[in-house]
């Protein structure tokens, strides 16, 4: 897909689930700070450390749904151009929103919510 994706703490370094993050991400394939999978080159922070960030730098449609479960689990904002996203019960979206200044705050409660709202029709 064109677009990177951006997984980011909402506000604090240490308010994500690192320990989520690795368990959902344990099945990918590691080279450094890079995760593959099949379409999927993933960008992460250093896999100890106590904070995680991660970017999508090359994704597909199929790759959807364990991105999705990466930002719920580990309780990150999936960021796609202006374009801000909830996945799963991690935020309430009008928290979101009070943190925000620029860009668009959607939630999605599925990973084919997460589909419609980053991927053009």
């Amino acid at each position: 897909m064109a677009s990177t994706l951006t997984f980011a703490p909402l506000a604090d370094a240490a308010l994500p689930h690192p320990a989520a993050a690795r368990h959902v991400l344990a099945s990918l394939s590691r080279d450094g700070i890079f995760l593959r999978r099949g379409t999927l080159l993933l960008e992460t922070s250093y896999p100890y450390g106590v904070s995680f960030y991660a970017t999508a730098w090359q994704w597909s449609r199929a790759d959807l749904p364990l991105l999705f479960e990466l930002a719920a689990a580990a309780r990150l904002l999936l960021i796609c151009d202006e374009t801000i996203v909830v996945c799963g019960d991690s935020f309430a979206p009008a928290t979101v929103a009070d943190y925000v200044a620029d860009g668009a705050v959607h939630h999605a409660a599925a990973p084919a919510e997460l589909e419609n709202i980053i991927l053009p029709q």
